[in-house]
């Protein structure tokens, strides 16, 4: 048998790089996931005699009807259960059967094939679900009118062409009900591959309203993001309900599905949609083209997480990302007037993300020649896009942001040896220079996922688009975060000066050893670096409360904010060996901060 080989040209590579991909260039991912079923399901038949008969009644489907049969052979869930199957012990077979039972069923191809149920239950993936059948074995057996499984007890009979509940009988709600090319699969029991709980069956009203906001953001997908529908389009055949809100992901062993939290808001519904097909997209291209090395440590910062990465997960979420940014970047000429700013600050603010976490991608030394002409396609689509950048205050709010994320992240992720922050303290009572920086050393303080913004980010946020949010100083809206402290409430105002006393007062009051009532958290240093550099663009820069500080002599707060968005870990941990003010000590390591940028700003030229 002759060898099957896939590959993508140069202009497909480029495409997909982009954050695109036509048709044509989907359709070679597609062929590439199939050529992996049937491998994977090679190897289960040579594994497993009790695979012999569905495969044999599949290779009877695809003679008489090769679409339907192909149709069988990209069921998402497959690849999870024949991946799976391999993995464990040889097990039951039980899916392929009822898989190739429904591919039969479809074809109106007379056929008859025993199956043993699981908990009185049969699957035909992509098709329904028996139920109410004993634990046992069952006979299925198919003809042009009707689908019959018999148990021991119990006789379930659906006539063709099985798309109605009828007793013992769940029926998949096809694509036909939404004007979308994809449906919502409730039934299949290899759906859970998420790593969220799926929602189970939903009620006929759950899911009308659910395919109503599918149909209408399927209708804004193809309006507003013509790119992404036709890739979407024979790609994307199946949406999972998964339990929780404003959730989705997708599986690299589940090609054409994608899990999606149940919702009623079709705009929001397209952009998780838009993110997770990304996904998808660069699943399929790993599974043709070596874009890094295997696995290195996870060290990476990946501004929409609270742990650290490594390469292979970092460049999945810059691809995401990189649709994220797409679809705001659009959505700010397209909303109504009143979600405009919002859009714009969505756009730049993920611009800005996902510009640097291409940046770590490119500087890590993971990449495969491949991976790094993949992220140069990245980087290229991001540079073509800061033309759509708007309103200054919008793109420096986003730079806030982007800080507060990046100086959190630091704090709670990069560790310093406890000798070289004694010899530098000592170095900084004495008054003496400061030595070269210590290497960055990175270990997970945080437990896996989302980063979770600080109460300074999500007052920005809403004072973008509300004013009055700084004089009402509400409460953040997500739970588990603190409430907003007056050092953020004076930062939305405006008050750079007064936050940046109130910030490094907090910091001041919270040593260890000195037990006040300070509670300065990452959050606070963050909102110190922020408010420091916003006074060192306003005025001549002087912090204040700081007309002197003996030996040290800061030059502006630009230059210790530097020090603090950069380095946080070490200011924070000289600052509590040493019980100084922060901002000197923050300023005592700017030269060499601000010198190191430099430097590394040269190499990247070179």
């Amino acid at each position: 048998m002759p060898t099957l080989t896939h590959s993508l040209g140069a202009a497909h590579f480029a495409a997909l790089a982009s954050g695109y991909g036509d048709a044509e260039c989907l359709a070679l991912l597609r062929a590439g996931q199939a050529s992996r079923r049937r491998l994977l399901l090679r190897a289960v038949a040579e594994a497993a005699p009790t695979a012999h008969d569905g495969l044999k009644l599949l290779g009877r489907v695809a003679v008489t009807a090769p679409k339907i049969a192909e149709a069988a052979l990209r069921h998402p869930m497959l690849g999870v259960w024949a991946s799976g199957w391999l993995r464990q012990e040889p097990g039951d077979t039980g899916y392929l059967t009822g898989l190739a039972a429904a591919a039969a069923a479809r074809a109106q191809l007379p056929f008859r094939i025993s199956i043993r149920t699981i908990s009185g239950a049969v699957a035909f993936p992509g098709l329904g679900a028996a139920h109410g059948l004993a634990a046992t074995q069952a006979v299925i057996n198919g003809t042009s009118a009707a689908l019959v499984v018999a148990g021991r007890e119990t006789i379930v009979e659906v006539p063709s062409p099985f798309t109605a509940d009828v007793p013992g009988w769940y029926a998949l709600r096809s694509p036909a009900q939404t004007e979308a090319p994809f449906g919502v699969d409730d039934l299949d029991p290899y759906r859970d591959c998420f790593g969220w709980s799926v929602e189970p069956r939903l009620t006929n009203p759950t899911m009308g309203s659910f395919q109503a906001a599918i149909s209408l953001a399927w209708q804004h997908i193809q309006a507003h993001y013509p790119r992404h529908a036709e890739a979407m389009q024979g790609s994307l055949t199946t949406l999972v309900p998964l339990q929780g809100v404003d959730v989705s992901a997708a599986s690299r062993l589940a090609f054409g599905a994608i899990g999606v939290c149940v919702t009623d808001d079709p705009d929001n519904l397209a952009l998780l949609l838009i993110h997770e097909f990304q996904h998808m997209k660069l699943g399929a291209l790993l599974d043709m083209v070596r874009l890094h090395a295997d696995a290195g440590p996870a060290i990476h910062w990946a501004p929409w997480r609270a742990d650290p990465r490594p390469v292979p997960a970092l460049l999945q979420g810059t691809y995401a990302h990189l649709g994220v940014c797409d679809y705001w970047r659009t959505r700010q000429h397209t909303a109504p007037a009143v979600h405009t700013r919002h859009a714009r600050i969505e756009f730049a603010y993920w611009h800005a993300q996902t510009s640097r976490a291409a940046v770590t991608l490119a500087e890590s030394g993971e990449l495969t020649e491949a991976g790094l002409r993949f992220v140069g396609g990245v980087q290229e689509s991001l540079a073509e896009w800061e033309g759509d950048l708007g309103e200054e205050e919008a793109g420096a709010v986003a730079e806030d942001l982007a800080d507060s994320a990046a100086v959190t992240w630091r704090l709670a992720n990069r560790k310093t040896d406890q000798e070289i922050v004694r010899r530098m303290a000592a170095l900084f009572r004495a008054g003496a220079p400061c030595p070269r920086l210590p290497a960055v050393a990175v270990e997970a303080g945080c437990p896996a996922g989302a980063a979770k913004p600080t109460p300074l980010a999500i007052l920005l946020r809403e004072a973008l688009t509300n004013p009055s949010v700084a004089d009402a100083a509400p409460s953040p809206a997500i739970p588990g975060l603190p409430q907003p402290t007056s050092a953020d409430i004076a930062y939305v105002r405006g008050d750079y000066r007064a936050a940046s006393a109130s910030y490094r007062d907090r910091i001041t009051r919270d040593r260890p050893g000195r037990p006040g009532e300070g509670g300065a958290t990452e959050h606070t240093w963050a909102g110190l670096a922020l408010s420091l550099r916003r006074l060192g663009r306003s005025d001549s820069g002087r912090p204040a409360g700081l007309p002197a500080l003996g030996r040290h002599t800061i030059s502006s707060a630009a230059d210790a904010a530097t020090a603090l968005i950069e380095r946080p870990e070490l200011v924070r941990e000289i600052t509590r060996e040493t019980l100084a003010d922060p901002v000197a000590v923050a300023g005592w390591l700017a030269p060499r901060v601000t010198a190191e940028l430099r430097a590394k700003a040269g190499r990247s030229r070179s």
